[in-house]
């Protein structure tokens, strides 16, 4: 199944630490989804992610990160 991560429920899962992550997670750990994403979406993502009016934690930001990249 390909999938295309919305930037909101990234940042859900990134925010609430609960079922949202648990979703995007799934997507990229399981061989049966591919987690479609460009470029652009990536640099979405991170732009999104580093807001400062969302707080989030450096290790937080560093997590997301890890599993962005391995998404490339």
């Amino acid at each position: 199944m390909k999938v295309v991560i919305d930037t909101n429920v990234l940042l859900s899962a990134a925010l609430r630490d609960r079922l949202p992550e648990r979703v995007v997670l799934y997507v990229a750990t399981h061989d049966d989804c591919k987690w479609l994403v460009t470029p652009e979406i990536l640099r979405e993502y991170t732009d999104v992610l580093t807001r400062p009016k969302f707080a989030l934690r450096a290790e937080t930001l560093q997590q997301w990160a890890e599993v962005l990249i391995c998404e490339q």
